[in-house]
């Protein structure tokens, strides 16, 4: 188990690669494609995934609230809260979501 050195923004595009384009449908994908692309990534994506803490998270979302409606904060918190669950129980590369 372990990340080694790879970053959030890569992990989110794996991620929408081999795990939310198969298993959703396109107006899904869309949905979560452009969380990570305008709200995580430019955020928090090149933070390593084992380095990521709460107060990143915390930050990034302040970000997307001064810019959206407290819903679409609710649907980015929500993206990356899935796309972390899979890094931890599927992939397995780090024993703890910092969303959770």
């Amino acid at each position: 188990m372990g990340s080694g050195n790879q970053r959030v923004g890569k992990w989110l595009d794996k991620w929408l690669e081999d795990h939310v384009k198969e298993n959703n449908s396109p107006r899904t994908h869309q949905s979560y494609e452009s969380h990570v692309r305008v709200r995580l990534k430019p955020t928090i994506g090149d933070i390593r995934l084992d380095k990521l803490k709460a107060a990143d998270i915390r930050r990034m979302l302040k970000n997307t609230e001064e810019k959206r409606s407290a819903a679409t904060v609710l649907h980015v918190f929500t993206t990356l809260k899935i796309a972390l669950n899979c890094a931890v129980k599927i992939e397995e590369l780090f024993t703890q979501n910092v969303t959770l």
